[in-house]
Formats: C-alpha cells, sequence, structure tokens
C-alpha cells in the first residue's frame, strides 16, 4: 500500500442541511443550514472493492420560505483519492456531484438525491464493523451500549487519560492503519488532547440522560449510532478554554459492544 493515501470528501454547501454517508455509514452531515467549505479525510470508512456514496439533502427549519437577498442554496461534493501532499485536480474525482435545484426540489425531510457506487484504488484492509452481526437491535442489546456509554462518561468525568484510551483501542488500531502511521504515536496523541482537556480550568462534563437516548443501526445493522435526542452529542465537556463534543458508533465484537467509531 503506498503511504499516505488519502481519500477525502470536499464539501460547499450554503443554506442547506446534509448528511453523507459511505458504504450506509454518516461520515458528514451539517443539521443548521450554515455556509460550509470543508475537507475530511475517509480513509476508515473505505473497503476493498465497490463502494457506495450516498448524499441526503434538506431545507434547514423554516426553509420553506425564501433564501435570504443574496443566499442563493447551494450544494457540491467531491471524492478525491490520492498520495498525501498533491493537490488532486478537481478533474480527478472518483466522484462528483452539483445539486441541481431546478431538478431537484427539496422539503425540510431529507432526501436522498444521489447514490453512486466507485471502486476503491488503494484500500487498507478489512475493517472491524464489516464483521460485526448485522442482527436486529434488542433491548438487551441497548442496555450493554449503555454500559459502555457509561464507562466513557466515567472516564471523562474521572480524568482517566489510560481508561478513555483503552475504551477508544480499536478505534486507535484501526485509525493507525488508515493513515499508515505507528499506533503508539496515534495514542500518544490522542492521550495528549484528553490531558490538556483534563487539565484545563473548570473541566466538567454533562449528564447523559439516557431515557432520551437514540439508537440507530447502520452500516446494514452492524454498527449502532447513538446520540442524544434530536442528534446531539452523546457526550459534551468544557472548560475554560476547550470544548468537547462527541457520539459514537458501537459495534458488536468477539460478542461484546465497543465503541469503534467517533459518529460524525
Amino acid at each position: 500500500m503506498p503511504s499516505s493515501f488519502l481519500y477525502v470528501i470536499a464539501i460547499e454547501s450554503h443554506s442547506l442541511n446534509y448528511q453523507i454517508l459511505l458504504n450506509d455509514v454518516p461520515v458528514r452531515q451539517a443539521l443548521d443550514g450554515a455556509p460550509v467549505n470543508s475537507q475530511a479525510q475517509v480513509n476508515h470508512w473505505i473497503v476493498e472493492g465497490i463502494n457506495v456514496l450516498t448524499i441526503r439533502l434538506g431545507l434547514p427549519a423554516g426553509g420553506g420560505r425564501e433564501a435570504q437577498a443574496g443566499n442563493s442554496r447551494s450544494f457540491q461534493l467531491r471524492l478525491l483519492g490520492g498520495e498525501h501532499g498533491r493537490v488532486p485536480d478537481p478533474k480527478e474525482a472518483l466522484v462528483e456531484f452539483p445539486w441541481d435545484a431546478a431538478a431537484q426540489p427539496l422539503g425540510e425531510p431529507m432526501t436522498t438525491i444521489f447514490t453512486k457506487e466507485f471502486e476503491a484504488e488503494i484500500s487498507f484492509g478489512r475493517w472491524l464493523w464489516q464483521d460485526c452481526p448485522p442482527a436486529p437491535l434488542t433491548e438487551s442489546d441497548k442496555r450493554e451500549i449503555v454500559q459502555q456509554v457509561r464507562k466513557i462518561h466515567r472516564a471523562l468525568l474521572d480524568r482517566d487519560v489510560s481508561a478513555l484510551t483503552q475504551l477508544l483501542k480499536f478505534n486507535s488500531e484501526e485509525m493507525a492503519r488508515a493513515m499508515d502511521i505507528e499506533e503508539e504515536i496515534l495514542v500518544m496523541g490522542q492521550a495528549q488532547f484528553f490531558s490538556s482537556l483534563f487539565e484545563s480550568d473548570g473541566w466538567q462534563v454533562a449528564s447523559v440522560e439516557e431515557p432520551s437516548l437514540v439508537f440507530k443501526p447502520v452500516a446494514g445493522g452492524r454498527l449502532v449510532e447513538v446520540t442524544q435526542a434530536g442528534g446531539q452529542p452523546l457526550l459534551k465537556g468544557e472548560s475554560s478554554g476547550a470544548q468537547y463534543a462527541m457520539s459514537f458508533l458501537f459495534g458488536r465484537v468477539g460478542g461484546a459492544w465497543h465503541a469503534l467509531r467517533p459518529a460524525s
């Protein structure tokens, strides 16, 4: 595998809500209609062979009204692949989609407006989530996932960097492979990030409203995205100088549920 090969999703969006799925997993989304011009690497969602990219768009709340003067709605996405450090030509995009407002009118509920298959030029091996059982989510499964949420929440409350790195070990292992870096280096950076948060003045963690948690199966049921009600982050913390907000995707590995990926 060539070192530092990157798959990047580049998005330009104005006055629209969007959700981007790669292989039936939400990898990027914005639900407030704010202007977006961003790029994000998605190596860790690329699978061997055929991949599927899906785009869902909708109007922000109250979007039935005319957009404010000068604020025309727009959306464009490119999926690019290439060696790290080389700026790819937009014409080399593996997938490109410019939204046509006249041909694809939208309402407030997000709807699927584009799906495209593409073959990965370079892949990074098989991911744990691909082998998670695609079984229906049961109440017992939800209880087990909540136990994992409690462990991560407790580690944040206790400022326990070691516990956090252990609870997120599967993500660290696979992200290191996806980015072609040593796992030890990635974990060290992760530990430094959490240590910096915990050492900040006034670090505090919001409670988790367990009865209102939302469990959403994705990836054909192999993963479960867990958020607070309304799509709000599962876990939130803040200090005088920093904020932390994160949701997770959980999967069953070796018969037990684990946090396998951060959610979008």
